[in-house]
């Protein structure tokens, strides 16, 4: 369980992840339970998930990143993992205990994307 100013703090890092890259629809912590523990949209955005569904979309995020730490002894640690869909790119980047979720317009570069959360939330 986070404190109220660890959540604040992750918070602004999620806005100024926001600010700082264009492309960027939606920055969130999402903890080991599938629950938003902060973040948000960019304002005035189209969103494309309904509120009832953006839950399973954490929890079905969770699970697939839990999955592919099954191979971080054979082929090393995950950096990030990135989804290329039709209408969005879904980014997810381990931070601390916790899982990044960003989502980008298509035409986003994941290695920049990457670089610029990562130098966002290294100041944990």
């Amino acid at each position: 369980m986070k404190t109220s100013q660890e959540i604040s703090k992750l918070n602004e890092k999620c806005s100024r992840l926001l600010e700082e890259e264009p492309e960027l629809r939606f920055a969130g912590i999402i903890n080991k339970l599938g629950h938003l523990d902060a973040g948000r949209f960019r304002d005035n955005i189209q969103h494309h998930i309904l509120d009832e569904r953006t839950r399973m979309l954490y929890m079905q995020m969770v699970l697939d990143f839990s999955m592919r730490t099954e191979f971080n002894d054979d082929l090393g640690p995950i950096k990030w993992s990135a989804t290329r869909r039709g209408k969005v790119l879904m980014m997810t980047i381990p931070v601390e205990k916790d899982i990044l979720l960003l989502s980008a317009e298509t035409q986003c570069q994941t290695g920049d994307l990457y670089r610029k959360a990562k130098n966002v939330f290294t100041e944990l």
